[in-house]
């Protein structure tokens, strides 16, 4: 088998690990591993972070993290983003001066659906240069890249967010995975719950090789499934589990906690973002 050498994460993965303080995840692959967001999905992930504490969450981590994080440039997306800038404005205009807009043809298009997604394609199939190219994983959850007869590049495997936190439970060296996943449910019941792990269809293609587990074990010591705290913005995190570990939470029912304690109430929901569709 041929060992994928990047990994590339779409918004869907990008907004659910973020809501529960769990982005380093895309970070336990061999340091030999690229990760890569291409330009469209950093946008759109990102651009409105004075609004809203997911996106705000994203964008310190690509900044902390910039060198092992890469955010890669492609037509589509430089093209979509000045749209997406130029339907907006135009959108928070008065009426009438839509209409006189509209009446000149001038109206800005609006961005189709799954840009994001076209950018991660049309980057993967760049990486073709001698068929069958570099061997790359897509992190995702839009059933556009998730569906069966999805027309994807010949070095693309595919893996769903669930798959991903699954698969990373069972290699017993991280226990908090299946709670990530949990309470990503929570703070999206809508998230797409496909369990998708397909291979590239011209290469016999391999990630589970790639996931370094100390750097699995880390994450679990230091970090774990928190929620983002929607009052102050997303600047800050709830604090650890304030249960021990393998003691269950009374409240969420939990081992460890993963809602802040019985002690710490509820956190405030944020509401899922869509981007500039």
């Amino acid at each position: 088998m041929t060992p994928i050498r990047l990994v590339i994460p779409d918004t869907g993965p990008l907004i659910s690990l973020a809501r529960v303080n769990a982005l380093e995840l895309l970070l336990v692959f061999d340091d030999a591993i690229r990760v890569v967001i291409t330009d469209f999905v950093e946008f759109e992930s990102t651009r409105h972070r004075d609004i809203h504490p997911d996106a705000k969450v994203i964008c310190s981590f690509i900044e902390r993290y910039a060198g092992r994080v890469e955010i890669e440039p492609t037509d589509f997306g430089q093209f979509y983003k000045k749209a997406a800038i130029q339907r907006e404005i135009f959108e928070s205009t008065r009426s009438e001066v839509q209409e006189s807009i509209r009446a000149a043809g001038l109206e800005p298009q609006l961005v189709p659906d799954n840009i994001g997604e076209e950018t991660i394609i049309a980057y993967v199939r760049r990486l073709i240069e001698a068929p069958p190219g570099v061997p790359v994983l897509v992190l995702a959850e839009d059933d556009y890249l998730l569906r069966d007869d999805a027309p994807l590049p010949g070095n693309m495997h595919t893996v769903s967010t669930r798959s991903f936190l699954e698969y990373l439970e069972k290699q017993g060296k991280i226990h908090s995975a299946k709670s990530v996943w949990r309470a990503i449910v929570d703070e999206r019941p809508d998230v797409n719950r496909k369990r998708v792990d397909r291979p590239a269809r011209k290469i016999d293609t391999d990630w589970k090789s790639t996931v370094s587990l100390p750097k699995l074990s880390e994450f679990r010591k230091n970090r774990g499934p928190t929620r983002v705290n929607a009052n102050d913005g997303g600047a800050n995190f709830l604090g650890q589990s304030s249960t021990p570990d393998g003691v269950t939470c009374k409240k969420c029912k939990a081992a460890p906690c993963i809602c802040g304690g019985t002690s710490g109430g509820e956190p405030p929901k944020t509401r899922a973002r869509r981007g500039p569709k």
